[in-house]
């Protein structure tokens, strides 16, 4: 398994939970790959983050987002993930 295969069933584990050949395929290669545990430790690392803006007060918060950016960024996190399922 390579590191960029890892990388897509990591983003795609934010999604949905891996099924559990592709779990074990994900364990045996961060067992061998310090690049791709650090990658993991920085995706846990800004979920944490997240989660802990999600506790913040409403005052302590930027003004939200427009539906229009949100769209943009979830159609540009589609397009670079079908790109690397198809590249």
């Amino acid at each position: 398994m390579n590191c960029p295969r890892i990388e897509e069933l990591i983003l795609d584990a934010l999604d949905e939970p891996l099924g559990a050949d592709e779990r074990a395929e994900v364990d045996a290669h961060l067992e061998t790959c310090p690049t791709c545990v650090a990658s993991l430790r920085g995706y846990v690392a800004t979920i944490s983050l997240v989660r802990e803006v999600g506790r913040l007060e409403a005052s302590e918060i930027a003004p939200p987002l427009s539906d229009g950016l949100v769209r943009r960024i979830l159609e540009a996190r589609t397009a670079a993930r079908d790109a690397r399922r198809t590249g």
